[in-house]
């Protein structure tokens, strides 16, 4: 039933379950992973990617995922060269966000614990506007800024090393933007701004 609205996206899903066994990608994300400017393929059932460090942060998170604990999200470069340099994915990279994928109330209790893929270019995120984000969540110039930080998949670290505060005061502006989208998790922070259209338009 649900099937063929997710193949209807043009952001790609993939969901996973333990060791990123694949068990369901729609439309985009076959296209998407056939790219050769995208170091993400799936082998043998399996979810990996070309670079060995993108490999196991990718797996780190599939595993945070789907053990319960929050998910995050993961920023996929390439090697640029001269073949496909001027391609979005190769200029800009994917972001990948991962998150739990909650069982309904009707599931068994035998039923396997999934992961939510979504994986887009992270070009969208150079179009965050900060005054969109101002406008649409009630963010100060300071949380709309970290906001688009995180949305390009930088952690909080590196967000507060960039910026020269304490990761206290970036942590306390995080809880900011999540009391005032609703949202209790920073994967779910993350899930809203890349499903608003008009922060990316």
């Amino acid at each position: 039933m649900l099937e063929p609205l997710l193949h209807a996206l043009p952001t790609a899903v993939l969901v996973v379950a333990g060791s990123a066994q694949l068990r369901f990608l729609n439309h985009a994300a076959r296209v998407l992973m056939k790219s050769p400017h995208v170091p993400l393929f799936v082998e043998r059932g399996i979810v990996s990617s070309s670079q060995r460090e993108t490999k196991r942060a990718l797996h780190r998170l599939i595993h945070a995922a789907v053990t319960g604990k929050s998910g995050g999200a993961l920023r996929v470069r390439l090697p640029t060269t001269e073949a496909h340099r001027h391609t979005p994915e190769a200029r800009h990279g994917v972001c990948v966000l991962v998150s739990p994928l909650a069982h309904s109330r009707t599931s068994p209790p035998e039923a396997e614990n999934l992961a939510l893929l979504l994986v887009s270019s992270d070009s969208h995120s150079q179009l965050l506007s900060t005054a969109t984000l101002r406008a649409l969540y009630g963010f100060t110039a300071t949380e709309a800024r970290l906001a688009q930080a995180i949305a390009q998949g930088q952690t909080t670290e590196e967000y507060a090393n960039a910026r020269g505060v304490s990761l206290a005061t970036v942590r306390t502006q995080l809880a900011s933007l999540r009391a005032k989208t609703g949202t209790r998790r920073q994967v779910e922070l993350v899930a809203l701004l890349h499903k608003t259209p008009a922060v990316f338009g």
